[in-house]
């Protein structure tokens, strides 16, 4: 009886362990934002316009464009570049990339990427994109409706509440470079119109 016992321990000592293993591996580690300044070509906020899921030799691609709104990092005087990453559903092929990017319309945030030399692209004569670490390369900022435990931005375990102090500042001082401001985000569109509305 004891040793039956004893081996019903084991056994569920070791099922928990697995598990303990396989959910920590499935987990996501964010990457530092000086690496991801480092790594990458070109860094924007932005937010998504469009999305469209293609196929390329038998591979399912998704093409965002996205609308800049400021340049931290890279050259271009390009108002809109397209985002090509692995992933969505189309002519009978399914792709789904564990971690990767998932963006829709209407998503905001800082975008840090790498030019896309593969011959994956859809929309001709604009330029195109690949994040470079996947979502671990992508800042998501959330309004005040739809915050994410009170956070002003997100990325795979990492909280951004104040954009200029937190993650604007840091990234201008690894780079040397000032941000080139194109247009407003959420949050400066948001203050506008209620000082507007104020007036």
């Amino acid at each position: 009886m004891k040793s039956l016992t004893l081996s019903l321990y084991l056994s569920l000592f070791v099922f928990i362990a697995c598990a303990a293993q396989e959910t920590n591996a499935s987990k996501p580690t964010s990457i530092s934002l000086e690496k991801n300044v480092s790594q990458a070509d070109l860094i924007v906020e932005g937010h998504v316009v469009s999305t469209k899921v293609f196929t390329d030799k038998g591979n399912a691609y998704t093409s965002a464009i996205i609308r800049i709104t400021k340049v931290f990092k890279g050259n271009t005087s390009d108002s809109a570049i397209e985002l090509i990453y692995a992933g969505g559903i189309a002519d009978s092929i399914a792709v789904r990339v564990t971690h990767g990017l998932g963006l829709s319309p209407g998503m905001e945030g800082v975008f840090f990427l790498r030019e896309n030399k593969s011959d994956a692209k859809f929309v001709n004569g604009m330029k195109s994109f690949k994040a470079v670490y996947g979502r671990k390369s992508y800042i998501e900022y959330h309004d005040q409706a739809h915050m994410v435990a009170h956070h002003t931005a997100t990325c795979v375990g990492v909280a951004y509440d104040d954009l200029e102090n937190d993650l604007f500042k840091p990234i201008e001082a690894t780079t040397g470079i000032s941000r080139k401001v194109i247009g407003p985000n959420m949050f400066e569109r948001k203050l506008t119109k209620t000082l507007q509305d104020n007036r």
